[in-house]
């Protein structure tokens, strides 16, 4: 067997030619801080008949005359390779989310994160990067980005006295790239706004039942438009926690079933619309559809670094 997991930055550690005892790695998708600890841990150089593996949870024991072998050496940091990312003018750009199968996304009653790298014109003026516009006015719309002065709000329904309005109580005028996530849980009914995979804002809301429907907007709600650069956007089908949303905030996402719950992925990395999400419940679906004044340009978020690997291998040769 030849098994290889995905890993991110390490140390270096100590090749061993000789068989392994037991080799450990830790979590798939390893945080920055973890990728920057020796994740590899080995007992008993010496040769022996059987050895173990353990990834998380998950041990499995092999037995027979057999060497484990794992070597890694001193490798340069992972480097961000963000392609493009969206351009918005302000005015007209938008990004229509098609649908998939048929069917337009449905976010009704599941537990829900929405998450994007962007780089915000003027943060301090009133603008949204995302919505779902359709449904009743009180629970049933969706938007996220800034009120007058820079509060992030991630709203689930927009009439102005109800409950749905939430946003963050510090405002955010920087215009450097941030990384923002709005995560639901229809359950508990807490709602919480992440920027930089850290909780900025987080409320229990037990009057909320988000109903919204309809076709997800990335540029704009209603009249007010995004101004700005937007990359690396996601919808998951699981409320991700923060420290799940950190993990994987810098890093390229494989798609194609790799990373369960994943809706939506725009990595908008096309030279030219439309654009592919190549996440795992597509089937030739949520196709991304440019109009107005939004183009593909060159991004500088500190996004798209792409997996690392190391391989064990098993050496059958009792010799």
């Amino acid at each position: 067997m030849t098994p290889s997991y995905n890993v991110t930055n390490y140390n270096p550690v100590t090749y061993y030619p000789t068989t392994i005892e037991t080799a450990r790695l830790l979590d798939l998708q390893l945080s920055s801080e973890f990728a920057k600890k020796t994740f590899l841990t080995t007992t008993g150089v010496a040769p022996t008949s059987s050895y173990s593996i353990t990834i998380g949870p998950t041990t499995t024991t092999e037995t027979g005359p057999k060497a484990l072998t794992a070597g890694m050496g001193g490798v340069v940091a992972s480097q961000p390779r963000p392609g493009n990312a969206l351009s918005f003018d302000g005015t007209s750009g938008l990004v229509t989310v098609g649908p998939n199968g048929g069917a337009a996304l449905d976010l009704s009653g599941t537990n829900f994160t929405i998450e994007f790298w962007a780089k915000v014109t003027a943060p301090a003026t009133e603008q949204y990067l995302v919505g779902q516009p359709a449904g009743g006015a009180d629970l049933g719309r969706l938007r996220m980005g800034f009120r007058d002065g820079g509060k992030f709000a991630f709203d689930l329904g927009t009439t102005p006295a109800s409950v749905s309005i939430f946003n963050t109580g510090d405002t955010y005028t920087d215009t450097g790239w941030h990384h923002w996530a709005g995560t639901f849980d229809p359950e508990t009914k807490v709602q919480t706004i992440y920027r930089d995979g850290l909780s900025v804002g987080t409320r229990t809301n037990l009057a909320l039942n988000y109903v919204g429907f309809g076709a997800l907007e990335l540029g704009r709600f209603g009249a007010q438009y995004f101004a700005g650069q937007m990359d690396e956007f996601r919808v998951w089908k699981t409320a991700r926690t923060g420290s799940e949303i950190r993990s994987q905030m810098n890093k390229r996402m494989l798609g194609s079933g790799v990373e369960p719950g994943l809706e939506v992925l725009y990595r908008c990395d096309e030279a030219t619309g439309p654009l592919d999400s190549d996440a795992s419940a597509v089937q030739d679906g949520y196709v991304g559809t440019l109009s107005g004044g939004v183009s593909l340009v060159t991004s500088t978020a500190p996004a798209g670094i792409p997996p690392r690997y190391i391989t064990i291998a098993e050496n059958n040769d009792p010799a």
